[in-house]
């Protein structure tokens, strides 16, 4: 019986601390930041994981995430805020006396920016084990970075259980690894420039070299210019959905996962779900933080 929709797994940084600049420095720039000072010791709960977790709850399915974690998920109040949005965290390793790892996020006006990371004990992910019993129970497993020895597990998991696999960004740099991440594949959500360095590094020349590794739907974002969806040898576009305000793009890629594989998994073609992963992304970029205005 699958007591899950969606379980989202990964483990990355999950608190998020976010800086828009005034402009976009080159070597050796002083830049000022655009932003309310108030704001600039903020933390956000963040991780691609439970990002996708977090809004594919808020659609309304049964979402779960899966990391491995330190003790301030607990006390930071990160766990009780996903409960709260109905997500399943059981499938979460929490481990006593470690610490969970931050991203300093910096972005300027156009959506530009860079991303500093301090994995902290996600960083030593690999040696704990996958919750096995949760991936069985989900009738979608969504991967997330760090694409390691831990998430090619979780992904072989959700294969082996007849689940619908997908992942959810920088497979490339899982090197050449990535291609037996991608056998296990069924979609893939990428964004355009990460889709290039991809065909780069495996040496394909084109998108359907992917579809023959694995993966037969391909999702790739392109910001304010919307999406691109390759299914079965045609290429769609689809629009972006404007934002009443862009405040911080973070996230914004996430939250079209989820709404478009929440989408999908309740029947809609192809191109609806991605004009749904768009509006939910719509929201998402109004407000700091990627959880904050599902």
């Amino acid at each position: 019986m699958k007591t899950l929709d969606l379980f989202s797994i990964g483990a990355w940084a999950i608190f998020d601390h976010i800086y828009r600049l005034a402009s976009y420095p080159s070597n050796g720039d002083t830049v000022t930041l655009d932003m309310p000072i108030d704001a600039l010791d903020n933390m956000y709960f963040g991780d691609c994981s439970a990002n996708v977790a977090a809004a594919a709850a808020r659609l309304g399915v049964r979402a779960g995430f899966g990391a491995v974690v330190g003790e301030d998920f607990v006390t930071s109040g990160y766990e009780d805020h996903l409960h709260r949005l109905g997500v399943n965290t059981s499938g979460v390793t929490v481990i006593p006396g470690a610490g969970s790892g931050h991203n300093y996020l910096y972005f300027d006006a156009s959506g530009d920016g860079f991303c500093i990371s301090h994995r902290g004990i996600a960083a030593e992910q690999d040696p704990w084990q996958i919750p096995q019993t949760v991936i069985q129970s989900a009738r979608a497993v969504v991967i997330n970075e760090a694409f390691t020895p831990y998430t090619l597990q979780a992904i072989r998991a959700a294969r082996t259980a007849g689940a619908l696999t997908a992942i959810n960004g920088m497979i490339g740099t899982a090197g050449k690894d990535a291609v037996m991440f991608l056998e296990q594949t069924d979609i893939l959500f990428i964004s355009e420039s990460e889709l290039r360095n991809l065909l780069r590094l495996l040496d394909l020349e084109r998108v359907e070299g992917l579809h023959a590794l694995g993966p037969k739907r391909i999702f790739a974002t392109m910001g304010a210019r919307g999406s691109r969806a390759y299914i079965d040898g045609t290429v769609h576009e689809v629009g972006a959905v404007p934002a009443a305000k862009v405040t911080d793009p973070t996230g914004a890629g996430d939250s079209f996962t989820a709404g478009t594989l929440t989408a999908l998994l309740k029947g809609y073609a192809e191109q609806d779900a991605a004009r749904i992963g768009a509006a939910v992304s719509s929201f998402v970029v109004e407000e700091w933080g990627c959880q904050t205005n599902l």
